[in-house]
């Protein structure tokens, strides 16, 4: 696992120090680090990586998933299986939208923070969500 001073020092176009860069690099390294770490200590064999991308409030993160040779692992406890999208950007998305801004800015704002992709229907699905929970809300005030 690297340090930051080991980690080179990027800048963006404007040539300002990109801390989303170095954060998301000390990020892959420390997730992909502790997911070897769990294998190793299962006294299972590797047989490659699986990539998956996880999108977190400091950009997209390219995960390396060990393959096993003999059953299955999927780190559980760093992501949850089908997300792609991690809580707090998740929280941060409906933030926004709860602030009244629409799903093309909140997709613009995100590309701002290094987030390369997130669709508009991701972010309408989010909502949506949102929108279960506070009908839940409304149905137990009236109970």
């Amino acid at each position: 696992m690297q340090t930051l001073h080991e980690t080179e020092l990027s800048y963006t176009q404007d040539h300002k120090l990109d801390l989303n860069g170095m954060a998301r690099t000390l990020l892959e390294d420390l997730v992909n680090t502790v997911m070897v770490e769990q294998v190793e200590e299962l006294g299972c064999v590797r047989n490659g990586y699986r990539e998956r991308k996880l999108v977190t409030s400091v950009g997209t993160l390219t995960l390396k998933i060990p393959k096993l040779r003999e059953g299955t692992y999927f780190p559980d406890d760093i992501v949850s299986k089908w997300s792609r999208c991690d809580t707090a950007l998740a929280s941060c998305i409906c933030d926004m939208w709860t602030l009244g801004i629409s799903n093309r800015k909140v997709e613009k704002a995100l590309s701002e923070l290094g987030v390369e992709k997130i669709s508009r229907s991701r972010v309408s699905r989010l909502v949506k969500s949102l929108d279960e929970e506070v009908d839940d809300l409304r149905h137990a005030f009236r109970d």
